[in-house]
């Protein structure tokens, strides 16, 4: 009974807000190094940070739809520029499948995921929250890459978000 209401919260919360700019709330997708630059173009065996950011622009609290909810199981997921599937940089989402994202006034919510592990990275890394790979997953090789995935506000607004990258 409890997750049918959460999960009844979560349908509700995404109709009243959507992600639009209309409602204050803005995205930003990044690609980084280990340093936290951002950054299109990594060296051969150079880890690639994914990063997430919802940021709430407006005068009031933002009330967003569950994560799993609005990004979806494909989050940061990577293909090759000749269309072969690389996965996403993670086992599995360990994202709550229920709930709210409740965002201050004028502050953001970040998802941050390495594509491989780095427990010396300065990328502080949220393992509980968004889910990482455990094994010892390979560098990508060289190549033109893509990563997408979509991001679901509501029933009617689904943005799609792509970023190229490259590996030399």
């Amino acid at each position: 009974m409890m997750k049918k209401m959460l999960i009844l919260s979560c349908l509700i919360a995404g109709m009243l807000v959507s992600c639009s700019s209309d409602d204050g709330i803005s995205v930003k997708f990044q690609l980084k190094d280990e340093n936290g630059n951002e950054k299109y173009v990594f060296k051969n065996n150079e880890n690639i940070i994914f990063s997430l950011d919802i940021i709430n622009n407006g005068e009031e609290d933002a009330i967003l739809p569950a994560p799993t909810c609005m990004l979806g199981s494909e989050i940061f997921h990577v293909y090759s520029s000749k269309g072969e599937d690389f996965g996403c940089p993670y086992d599995e989402l360990t994202i709550p499948d229920v709930g709210l994202i409740i965002i201050e006034a004028k502050g953001s919510v970040s998802f941050i995921c390495p594509w491989m592990n780095n427990p010396n990275s300065k990328i502080p890394y949220i393992p509980n929250f968004l889910g990482y790979r455990i094994d010892n997953i390979k560098p990508l090789p060289k190549g033109d890459y893509y990563s997408v995935f979509t991001i679901k506000s509501d029933e009617h607004r689904i943005v799609t978000y792509k970023k190229t990258f490259k590996i030399e």
